[in-house]
């Protein structure tokens, strides 16, 4: 079950993202492939270190995990994706992050409640 439920999350996430990358202009197959590929990294990750955070609770209320967990997600897709795509500018990446991951944790709390 909980294999099922981080795939669905990891689905999800990607599908929004690259709906977002495609809206906002990013047509490049490998902007797409890149917004994949960082998204099957980051995304588990998270996921795991909040399941964590429900069973010990360590940090509470888990939205603050949430929140910074988001912020830091941000940080490293916007550099990878620096580092990925060379050519575009800097800020488009940190803007492009950001309008992700803020459309896909809106969409989670939208369609599962908050954290």
């Amino acid at each position: 079950m909980v294999i099922i439920s981080l795939l669905t999350a990891l689905i999800l996430t990607i599908l929004i993202e690259e709906t977002v990358t495609f809206l906002l202009g990013y047509r490049n197959k490998n902007t797409f492939l890149v917004v994949s590929l960082v998204n099957v990294i980051t995304n588990p990750i998270a996921n795991y270190i909040v399941m964590a955070n429900n069973i010990f609770n360590i940090i509470k209320p888990n939205i603050s995990l949430v929140i910074i967990l988001e912020v830091l997600i941000v940080c490293i897709e916007w550099k990878i994706l620096e580092y990925a795509l060379p050519g575009q500018e800097k800020q488009s990446y940190l803007f492009l992050s950001i309008i992700m991951n803020l459309a896909s944790f809106l969409t989670g709390i939208i369609l599962f409640g908050l954290p």
